[in-house]
């Protein structure tokens, strides 16, 4: 079966390969087909029929990543919601790239490094904003971001808005998100100009942001984007952050070098980005709260982030589980260096809610906001299982209603974690020693 299996797989490829005039990532096939042989030998039968079936019907890279990340559930014990994930694309009522996402935060590798994310170097920390600090809340709203932004999200009452915007690439054009470059770029700033409604006063916005090739087209998203912003009542420009890859980070055959690389012409090269920016603006005003302004980081742990006080931040990206995710240090570093604790932090384009969890460890506020319903299982996970507020036998057993919580604590804090639906919404208030108590309540 697994040798029948490879073959197919590998006759696709080649066609791939002829078509696209490219060299297949045999490196992945070979991973899954291994983690396809130990799935093999455990006879799980309804796996492989479907693998089998579908490999005509989905004749992709996609597909591989796909089965190889059902091999991994299933060998970390995840078969129920597996299956559920296969009925869900079966019927078409979820794409492979949803599936993958769900599949992902079943697999061990997937957790980012959150545990010994905590707020340190505190050398004058004022009782205003530890009272601040006593219950903190992470708002996640499902829907589309202008909607949430307009209707949901209160008037000057954020003091950070830290995002990433989805890239302008051939994914998301193929999907029709968008009709063209200046469609891409007025939903993004109409995102954007809501976003900074909801600041208050000397508030900032940090927009990470990269230009992009598509079909051979480069845009210079970076400075179209900044240029926007410029408009913005009330918005002034601060600085600019370069997020530095490492050297070599950027695949060579799916980048700006690509046609050098394919010809040797030096009047085609251009070189592979290797950078992201983090625009950064304040809104005009001042900040009311002077306890705000009390707060201090010692100078040993100035010292400490030295690295971070220049504009270029040398950062690796994530190498596994979403791609496109936040690395850990640097939400915390924009978290850290721009707001204080008890403050509240906005992502209108949160994804995997990496910026909300982070938040909450520094005993910041979150709100965020995610169009695709399908992230739900990954943004509970990042929120309340990677961070440790809860255990992982607890966690299995959340299921969010309507007007019904679960109930914890995290060291002296309380945490409330809700979820907004369409109006509708559950709400999780967690107690880490009475993890089964259910109290029925209601957020308005």
């Amino acid at each position: 079966m697994l040798l029948e299996l490879d073959r197919e797989i590998r006759r696709k490829f080649d066609e791939l390969e002829y078509k696209y005039k490219k060299k297949p990532k045999i490196d992945k096939l070979e991973k899954f087909a291994r983690e396809y042989s130990k799935l093999s030998r455990k006879d799980k039968d309804i796996i492989k029929e479907f693998v089998k079936k579908n490999v005509i019907r989905f004749p992709n890279e996609n597909f591989i990543e796909f089965c190889r990340y059902i091999c991994e559930a299933i060998m970390n014990k995840h078969e129920n919601k597996v299956m559920e994930i296969l009925r869900k694309v079966d019927r078409g009522s979820v794409t492979i790239a949803s599936a993958i996402d769900e599949l992902k935060v079943l697999t061990d590798n997937y957790s980012p490094k959150l545990k010994n994310i905590r707020l340190e170097g505190v050398e004058v920390f004022p009782e205003e904003l530890k009272k601040k600090t006593k219950t903190l809340t992470c708002k996640v709203y499902f829907g589309e971001a202008q909607n949430v932004l307009l209707n949901y999200v209160k008037r000057e009452s954020v003091d950070l808005v830290f995002t990433s915007p989805p890239y302008y690439t051939e994914f998301y054009i193929e999907k029709n998100e968008w009709r063209g470059f200046e469609d891409y770029l007025d939903e993004i700033i109409d995102i954007l100009k809501k976003a900074c409604e909801t600041l208050k006063p000397g508030g900032s916005l940090i927009v990470n942001i990269a230009d992009t090739c598509v079909n051979g087209e480069h845009y210079p998203v970076g400075f179209k984007v900044g240029d926007m912003i410029n408009e913005i009542e009330e918005m002034k420009y601060h600085s600019t952050i370069i997020w530095k890859k490492p050297d070599g980070s950027s695949a060579p055959y799916n980048t700006f070098a690509k046609e050098f690389i394919e010809t040797g012409c030096p009047l085609k090269f251009k070189p592979n980005q290797n950078y992201e920016y983090l625009i950064v603006y304040r809104k005009e005003g001042e900040i009311k709260e002077p306890e705000r302004l009390g707060f201090r980081y010692s100078e040993e742990y100035i010292e400490k982030i030295r690295k971070y006080l220049d504009s270029v931040w040398k950062i690796p990206p994530n190498n596994k589980g979403d791609l496109h995710e936040f690395p850990v240090e640097l939400v915390r570093r924009v978290i850290e260096l721009f707001s204080v604790p008890g403050d509240t932090v906005l992502d209108p384009c949160c994804g995997t809610g990496i910026v909300g969890a982070v938040a909450l460890k520094l005993e910041r506020n979150a709100i965020l906001i995610e169009k695709d319903t399908n992230r739900r299982e990954v943004i509970r996970r990042r929120v309340l299982l990677d961070t440790e507020f809860q255990k992982p036998e607890d966690f299995d057993k959340i299921r969010l209603y309507k007007d019904k919580s679960l109930t914890l604590k995290w060291k002296d804090k309380t945490i409330e974690y809700i979820e907004i639906d369409n109006t509708e919404y559950a709400y999780i208030s967690t107690n880490l020693s009475s993890s089964e108590e259910i109290i029925a309540c209601k957020y308005n």
